[in-house]
């Protein structure tokens, strides 16, 4: 009944952490993600007062960086 008893112990002990550790391996090596869309502020205002003057704007222009 001991043998059993630990077996069970141990298999659900394994089971519980294999997933956890898989969960923490995956986080740690995901690679870290910055999104830099906005231009600087200068250039957003340039593009808004561009994008104002012509009688058609296009949304994407606003984000332009160059």
């Amino acid at each position: 009944m001991k043998k059993y008893l630990l077996i069970v112990a141990l298999a659900m002990t394994g089971c519980a952490t294999s997933t956890e550790d898989e969960s923490i391996w995956s986080f740690k090596f995901q690679p870290e993600q910055n999104f830099d869309w906005m231009p600087n502020e200068l250039t957003w205002q340039n593009n808004v007062r561009n994008c104002r003057s012509q009688p058609q704007c296009n949304a994407a222009n606003l984000f332009s960086k160059f």
